[in-house]
């Protein structure tokens, strides 16, 4: 892998991509007017992750989520500071990202706050967090399993495992997003695609991190 310093800035620009992409393929696929957003929503993110794992995977590890490198961080698979700075990158890059799609969509993107961010009528903020709860382990357990751990890296080979990966990433948005309706948007698995997107849109609506707090911090119990 590369340098820390490297490294972090390539997960950095790992989770701006991620982040703008989703904001604007959410409101993309709100103009086609389909009953089907999670189908679009988890190819499109299934299809990111994938290309990400591809092209900077060999040479970060290809995290580009804070949960991720914070978890193998503690299982010390990768050094604390290795951890740490991952994290940081990310957040930051999903800052810059959210800032983008504000630009981006202009004044369209205060439809965005609801996208993870905040829960209204119709879902509960206790059905909020356990949909994160169950996602984020079945998308840490899957990870470990396909390789992240090295365990099974010569069952699956270098380069499949990427394609494994993002697929289960896009199914896991996929299962949990579509039902809660217009309050929320379902599952993110990225914690920092909130918080991106909730700054890219901070001007137009106060208040948002009070929701983001209260059932993202399950993911960092992990």
């Amino acid at each position: 892998m590369l340098p820390v310093i490297n490294a972090s800035i390539l997960e950095g620009f790992g989770s701006l991509v991620i982040v703008w992409s989703s904001g604007i393929s959410i409101m993309t696929v709100k103009s086609f007017d389909t009953r089907q957003e999670g189908v679009y929503l988890g190819i499109t993110t299934a299809l990111t992750a994938t290309l990400l794992f591809y092209s900077i995977g060999p040479l970060t590890g290809g995290h580009f989520n804070p949960i991720v490198s914070l978890s193998t961080g503690v299982n010390g698979l990768i050094s604390f500071r290795r951890a740490f700075s991952y994290a940081i990158s990310q957040f930051l890059g999903a800052i810059a990202g959210g800032v983008l799609v504000s630009f981006t969509l202009g004044h369209k993107s205060a439809s965005l706050v609801k996208y993870g961010c905040l829960v209204g009528e119709g879902f509960g903020l206790l059905q909020a967090f356990l949909l994160e709860f169950m996602s984020c382990f079945i998308t840490l357990y899957c990870l470990y399993e396909l390789g992240l751990s090295g365990r099974k890296e010569t069952d699956y080979g270098a380069s499949l495992m990427p394609f494994l990966s993002g697929t289960i990433i896009g199914l896991v948005v996929f299962i949990g997003s579509g039902f809660p309706g217009e309050s929320y948007s379902g599952s993110n698995g990225f914690p920092q695609r909130c918080m991106g997107l909730a700054i890219g849109t901070w001007g137009l609506h106060q208040g948002i991190f009070m929701n983001y707090r209260n059932y993202r911090i399950e993911s960092y119990l992990k």
